[in-house]
């Protein structure tokens, strides 16, 4: 996979190649963090970008599967696990560097996974389960059954993407 940073919308020429190339990793998501670094999760490493400096720091999986993963502006959450079926997740939290802020593990299949400031919500078998950064559970709330996707929108709420429908559940 190969990215093209356009920092100069007034003179768009063609590049004649790619800024950063990314061998044997298939680029899932990029995304600019609010300190001006961009964000890019592949399949196998995770990457943070510094255009100014031509810098870029990478987080290597380590024989591990991304089962899920989660950007926000200031940090990538990725859930990793050690099987290929995704149970038994690690979960590590990436800074606006590139530096690992924390990492913890949970027995959790990680079907969905999303953070808010320092709460981290992982969905597995119609169950949200509530984290701290560092680790520490902090509750566990009914997604619904037919519960595919969850994005968290404040420290207390998330919204559920269901088969049918869209809702959202406290987490209080």
């Amino acid at each position: 996979s190969a990215l093209y940073v356009f920092d100069d919308f007034e003179n768009s020429e063609a590049k004649e190649g790619p800024d950063y190339i990314f061998e044997d990793n298939l680029i899932l998501a990029v995304q600019y963090l609010e300190n001006g670094n961009i964000a890019v999760v592949g399949d196998r490493e995770a990457y943070v970008i510094n255009p100014a400096a031509g810098q870029q720091v990478t987080y290597s999986y380590q024989q591990r599967s991304l089962a899920n993963f989660d950007l926000s502006d200031e940090q990538i959450l990725l859930a990793l696990s050690a099987s290929n079926d995704g149970r038994s997740c690690d979960i590590v939290l990436l800074d606006e560097t590139g530096q690992v802020s924390s990492e913890f593990s949970t027995g959790h299949k990680v079907l969905s996974a999303s953070c808010y400031g320092d709460r981290i919500a992982l969905l597995d078998a119609g169950t949200i389960y509530g984290y701290s950064s560092t680790g520490e559970e902090t509750g566990s709330w009914d997604a619904g059954g037919d519960a595919q996707k969850i994005l968290l929108f404040s420290y207390d709420s998330a919204y559920v993407l269901g088969i049918s429908q869209i809702r959202e559940v406290s987490l209080r």
